[in-house]
């Protein structure tokens, strides 16, 4: 499912172009997992933090992460890929 959906993305994205992919699970093979296998097959694109969300919400490997139990609200994760040039 996420694999192939992030496949399909990144053949519409041209040269310095941006991909997020995001969810509203907190599973790890569901986000990171899925984010590293991209990566690690697609080494034309890179982690990029957007600056406008607080750093309060980033994880350790740049990804958007929403914990329940912290922010009082649903759950969610997101990262946001960029193509090189």
């Amino acid at each position: 499912g996420q694999d192939r959906m992030l496949e399909a993305g990144a053949t519409t994205v041209g040269r310095g172009g941006l991909l997020v992919y995001s969810t509203c699970t907190l599973e790890p093979e569901e986000n990171g997992e899925r984010i590293e296998a991209f990566l690690n097959a697609h080494p034309d694109f890179t982690i990029e933090n957007s600056g406008s969300v607080s750093s309060n919400f980033i994880d350790e490997h740049g990804y958007l992460s929403v914990l329940p139990h912290e922010a009082g609200f649903d759950g969610s994760f997101a990262a946001r890929l960029r193509r090189s040039e």
